[in-house]
């Protein structure tokens, strides 16, 4: 991280893909990566779903958006 906006930076892009209608997701994702030989650790905290009858506590309430 820096306050350099110019500085360089990598961007991370995540797919989500199920097959079949129930839906699924993570409750959050650990991004392992090796920088100067050292292995290190990102905790994402942050819930990705594709809705569907197997995660519906997880698609609706307080916050929820739809896309459609």
């Amino acid at each position: 991280c820096s306050a350099d906006p110019a500085a360089p930076y990598t961007e991370l892009m995540i797919g989500l893909g199920i097959q079949g209608h129930d839906g699924g997701g993570w409750q959050g994702i650990d991004v392992a990566y090796t920088v100067g030989g050292r292995r290190r650790a990102l905790a994402i905290d942050h819930d990705l779903f594709i809705c569907g009858p197997s995660v519906t506590a997880f698609c609706s309430g307080p916050g929820f958006t739809p896309i459609h």
